[in-house]
């Protein structure tokens, strides 16, 4: 009897095994497809950029008799850093004066005196070339006409070959003297000459105080009071202060899908539980062959105080967002390697194929952008790995 019972008990449990296999076979594990949010974003890591250094050099040969700042101050753009003595070159813009003064004198000159001499001259000689023709005219008739002798003769034409080229020098200095003329000219030139001197002299004797060009840091002080330099001499070294930058590189492949303007989710390596946000503000025109990608920039319009320059950062540009998509688990979507996605639809106890077109693609969820309705149940492939985009995770939401 307990024998009989003990197999009655076997057979029932075998019989529930095989139901159970049964009913696992004929109801494989399926997802429903749903509408929600999809973000799709692309990962990078990247790095703070430094700002620009600005590396102040002397521009004259002078002695430094004060210094305004050291290192760590924070200067405002014209704020004094240094000063150098500036006794000669304050001598030098003396001598330039004075011979911007001389030169303007000089033209003067010329414009007042020597073109009204000129002018005057001119017409004196031109007075005593008429004579001396007309004296010429009177003689060669009292020649022909045997009254004179001959060297009587020669005597007035020699004069008048004089008057010619006293008449001649004459027009020739007044067409120098004159506006546009090669006297009045260089006079110009002079003063031009010597005002370009003055200025000279001016932006040296300025250069004696060395100022900030812009808000920044002082890194580095590299003279000391009473050190004599010279036109290249380092001075100071500083940081500018600025917009925050991050610069990243993400695979090309995602080229297409960056836009400038995008926004970002930035966390430092250093501070991993902080985030701050980031903008996409330049993306290279040329892609790096050997690393086979892309440099991409970003402002941080409100940059975190512990942010340091060349921090290395994680970068999350979300790319493409979706309220209402349909959407199913990415391990669900076959074909992935080949480009020919489809999906495995169950209905009726059975299931059929069905090809779909993908849409945004996040972490571990896809939307599918056609072949599908909401609602449906999707079969999941069993032991099926969670597949990736390269570089490209993201978030459902």
């Amino acid at each position: 009897m307990k024998r009989r019972i003990g197999v009655g008990i076997l057979l029932v449990v075998v019989a529930g095994l095989v139901t159970f296999v049964l009913w696992h076979r004929a109801a494989p594990q399926t997802v429903e497809v749903t509408r929600r949010e999809i973000v799709q974003s692309i990962v990078s890591s990247g790095q703070v950029m430094p700002p620009a250094d600005i590396r102040i050099d002397a521009l004259v040969t002078a002695t430094v008799t004060s210094l305004e700042a050291r290192e760590g101050d924070h200067v405002k753009a014209g704020q004094l850093l240094l000063r150098l003595d500036d006794a000669d070159l304050r001598a030098q813009l003396k001598q330039a004066e004075a011979l911007l003064a001389q030169a303007r004198a000089g033209h003067a000159s010329v414009r007042q005196v020597s073109f009204p001499e000129a002018t005057q001259a001119s017409i004196q000689a031109e007075a005593n070339l008429r004579n001396a023709k007309t004296e010429e005219r009177r003689k060669k008739a009292l020649l022909d006409a045997g009254v004179i002798t001959k060297e009587a003769y020669e005597e007035a034409s020699r004069a008048l070959t004089v008057f010619e080229s006293q008449a001649k020098a004459a027009r020739l200095q007044v067409k120098a003297a004159k506006p546009g003329g090669n006297e009045r000219l260089s006079a110009q030139a002079q003063v031009v000459f010597a005002e370009a001197q003055v200025a000279a002299a001016n932006a040296n004797l300025k250069r004696a105080a060395v100022r900030a060009p812009s808000d920044a840091t002082v890194v580095e002080r590299l003279v000391e009071a009473g050190e004599s330099v010279r036109p290249g001499s380092r001075l100071f070294v500083l940081s500018a202060e600025g917009r925050t930058r991050i610069s990243i590189e993400p695979d090309e492949r995602n080229l297409a899908q960056l836009q400038v303007g995008q926004s970002a989710l930035v966390s430092a390596e250093a501070f991993p539980e902080r985030s701050f946000l980031g903008v996409l503000a330049y993306i290279a025109p040329a892609i790096n062959a050997q690393r086979g990608t892309v440099e991409v920039r970003l402002d941080v319009p409100d940059p975190p105080k512990y942010l340091r320059p060349n921090m290395t950062v994680s970068v999350e540009v979300t790319v493409g967002r979706k309220a209402d998509a349909l959407v199913v688990p990415l391990s669900a979507v076959r074909g992935l390697e080949s480009g020919r996605t489809w999906v495995g639809v169950w209905q009726s106890g059975k299931e059929s194929r069905q090809d779909v077109t993908l849409g945004l693609r996040g972490d571990t969820q896809v939307e599918l952008a056609s072949g599908v309705s909401v609602g449906q149940m999707i079969v999941v492939p069993s032991a099926a790995p969670i597949q990736r985009g390269p570089e490209m995770p993201g978030g459902l939401r």
